[in-house]
């Protein structure tokens, strides 16, 4: 039998924060998705994924948070390569297949929070 996740009880931090990690999830998700066009806000969401995911460790949150800096970080150094391939003609189509793995990246992570599912397990 699948195990059972409620986003209310599994997200809550573990120090007795009554704030729902999973709302602040959700936040850095739609400032992901804003990032697919804009980029910058994607910076804003990956400091505030490292600061939710103190709150989170041992939770599904922890999870989510690993998940989200995790992406920041492949998107930008990939991004910066793939931009500097750019002259060579080979970096747009690269480019243009980093921005749907990124999507890819964004709705996965944002359906298992808004689901109260784990990316790892």
């Amino acid at each position: 039998m699948a195990a059972s996740y409620r986003p209310d009880y599994d997200i809550v931090s573990p120090r007795g924060s009554r704030r729902s990690l999973g709302t602040v999830g959700h936040v850095v998700y739609a400032i992901y998705a804003l990032s697919l066009f804009t980029g910058l806000p994607m910076l804003i969401g990956v400091v505030i994924a490292y600061l939710a995911r103190g709150d989170a460790r041992g939770t599904v949150g922890w999870d989510h948070f690993t998940w989200a800096i995790r992406t920041f970080w492949a998107t930008l150094l990939l991004g910066l390569l793939f931009w500097a391939l750019v002259w060579v003609v080979i970096g747009w189509p690269l480019l243009a297949i980093l921005w749907v793995w990124t999507v890819y990246r964004i709705i996965r992570g944002w359906l298992a929070v808004a689901n109260g599912r784990p990316l790892y397990r």
